[in-house]
């Protein structure tokens, strides 16, 4: 007859030792809710935290309703509107020489804010380049500059256009630059860009924009051309480098 002690001896020491493994999984399931929990404890904002952020929030909110857009339309104190022009950090207002016809202008941001009085700065006629500064205190953004040199054909640019009958509606416009050069003009070296698209009266003196959104260049003329493999004609647009202003 088979010994039953050391068979019940065996099944205790199972029964047991199955207790000691679950007893240990759960202190240790325990102690990592416990963890989790400080851990939760010490990254709750306080009420300072909240407070302080509720203050940042409101600080960059009234700051964006003072701060106007860095595009606008360029027009007489008769407002005549010339073209567009466009406010690049250490130049002011940038537009094109042939828009410039007055030493005092008027800036009307594209968003129909308050219009802004601005100055006469420099007029590079040869190139097509004219700068103004705002007057007064009145904070304009301001648009980042990109490598022109960097631009090649089969490129994508940016430009912008307008309809009078839905002022301020602005258009954003793209386009594939379809070649590159210099040109002369004035006895002076001009390098450009063109591409296909639509240039109404009144988009001259806009930026043109690469893929990371970084001026490149200035629209300023409009030529209506054949196209190489058909009669059909189409619209190319020459955009200046802002390279003679530096």
């Amino acid at each position: 007859m088979p010994d039953t002690r050391l068979t019940d001896a065996c099944g205790r020491l199972y029964l047991v030792e199955r207790v000691r493994k679950l007893y240990a999984k759960i202190a240790k399931s325990a102690r990592f809710f416990v963890f989790l929990f400080m851990v939760g404890l010490s990254c709750a904002p306080t009420a300072v935290d909240v407070a302080v952020e509720e203050s940042a929030e409101r600080e960059a909110s009234e700051k964006l309703k003072t701060v106007v857009p860095p595009l606008g339309h360029v027009k007489t104190e008769e407002d005549v509107r010339n073209g567009f022009g466009f406010a690049v950090k250490g130049y002011g207002i940038i537009t094109c020489a042939h828009i410039a016809k007055n030493d005092t202008m008027i800036f009307q941001p594209v968003t129909g804010t308050t219009d802004m009085k601005m100055v006469l700065k420099e007029k590079l006629e040869a190139f097509d380049l004219a700068t103004y500064q705002i007057i007064g205190e009145a904070m304009v953004d301001e648009y980042e500059t990109g490598d022109f040199a960097a631009l090649r054909p089969y490129d994508t640019v940016m430009y912008f256009g307008w309809e009078p009958a839905k002022l301020p509606k602005l258009k954003i416009l793209r386009a594939v630059v379809s070649a590159t050069g210099n040109v002369a003009r004035r006895n002076e070296s001009l390098h450009f860009i063109d591409f296909a698209g639509i240039m109404n009266p009144g988009y001259s003196g806009g930026p043109v924009l690469n893929r990371e959104g970084k001026i490149v260049a200035i629209a300023s003329e409009c030529a209506i051309v054949k196209g190489l493999k058909s009669s059909t004609e189409e619209s190319i647009i020459r955009a200046f480098s802002l390279e003679p202003l530096r």
